[in-house]
């Protein structure tokens, strides 16, 4: 079955890639998570550049993308209960 198709590769990618997770899977976390310690030491360990103390001023502005919904006050003000 020789075909040029990208979908045909993909599938054949995707197999492999779930083949291997599933028989290799346990190596393949202890690997990655090896490498993420390695990566954080790295981080840490890592001399720090000295920088001049420029103080740069900028604003954030966080708008709602959507409404929050209405819901019943949990405290009648009016009549002071809950």
């Amino acid at each position: 079955m020789n075909t040029t198709e990208p979908a045909h590769y993909v599938l054949l990618v995707t197999r492999f890639l779930d083949r291997l997770i599933e028989e290799q899977g346990h190596y393949l976390f202890m690997g990655f998570a090896f490498c993420c310690f390695v990566v954080i030491a790295w981080i840490f360990m890592r001399p720090r550049r000295r920088r001049s103390h420029r103080v740069s001023h900028s604003t954030v502005v966080v708008l709602p993308l959507v409404r929050p919904p209405e819901r019943e006050p949990e405290w009648d003000w009016t009549r002071g209960e809950l």
